[in-house]
C-alpha cells in the first residue's frame, strides 16, 4: 500500500476547515474514505483521495504534509497560547 493514511483532524487542518465538516463530506460520500472495524466514527482518508476531492472543487494541493508533520504543527499551535 503507497502512501499515508490520515485522520479525519489531520484532513481539517489542511483544508481549514472543522473535523467535523471533514467528517460531513466522507458521510456524504463527497470525500472518499473508510471507517475502520471496531470504532464509531473511526476514518481514515488517503491521500489520493485527498488530492481527488481537491483537484474536483478546481484545487491544487502540490505536496502533502506527512501525517507526522501534521501532529507536530497541531501540537506546535497548541502551545502557542
Amino acid at each position: 500500500m503507497a502512501g499515508y493514511l490520515y485522520t479525519p483532524e489531520q484532513v481539517a487542518q489542511i483544508a481549514q476547515v472543522a473535523p467535523s465538516t471533514v467528517r460531513v463530506w466522507l458521510r456524504d460520500g463527497r470525500l472518499k474514505g473508510g471507517q475502520l472495524p471496531g470504532g464509531r466514527n473511526v476514518w481514515r482518508v488517503t491521500e489520493a483521495a485527498i488530492g481527488e476531492f481537491f483537484e474536483a472543487a478546481g484545487l491544487s494541493l502540490g505536496t502533502l504534509p506527512s501525517p507526522a508533520e501534521l501532529d507536530r504543527r497541531a501540537a506546535s499551535a497548541g502551545g502557542e497560547s
